[in-house]
């Protein structure tokens, strides 16, 4: 018989993960981008052209891994302010309409930096009233069907 180690899983730390992001991209983030256009030269013209460098594969990568790790930020922030379990609790749907309802209602990053505890509920709950409004409710449940391929 083996006996394994025992495990003590967390709960994700949203503020936790953000700083140790942060000091894992910092030297990426922090460094300056290279410019096609650079207007600190000192060759006798104002400016200087460097597409060579601009449009490089590696200056490309690093501009879209940069847009990649601002956009996660942003989406982690989303999961922190509108955790999927405290959701399904307040809306008590059943799983495939919950679904629908999660990633239809899930608010944006902008309105989510706006949003306290009783902000977060009251928005649940408007977006549960139109979600189960008749027109919508109607055409959630035509869509479950077809995916499900129920017949009436």
């Amino acid at each position: 018989m083996l006996t394994l180690p025992s495990v003590l899983i967390k709960q994700p730390n949203y503020k936790a993960d953000s700083i140790a992001r942060s000091i894992y991209y910092r030297e990426l983030l922090s460094k300056r981008p290279k410019q096609l256009i650079n207007t600190t030269t000192h060759d006798g013209f104002g400016i200087t052209l460097s597409p060579l460098t601009y449009f490089s594969k590696a200056a490309t990568q690093e501009r879209r891994l940069k847009k990649r790790i601002k956009a996660r930020e942003k989406e982690a922030y989303v999961d922190y302010i509108f955790p999927v379990e405290r959701v399904r609790q307040l809306a008590n749907l059943p799983p495939d309409s919950f679904q629908l309802y999660y990633y239809r209602f899930r608010p944006t990053y902008k309105l989510a930096r706006k949003m306290d505890r009783k902000k977060l509920e009251d928005y649940i709950q408007q977006g549960l009233l139109a979600f189960s409004s008749t027109k919508r409710h109607s055409r959630v449940t035509r869509l479950l069907k077809r995916i499900y391929n129920v017949k009436h």
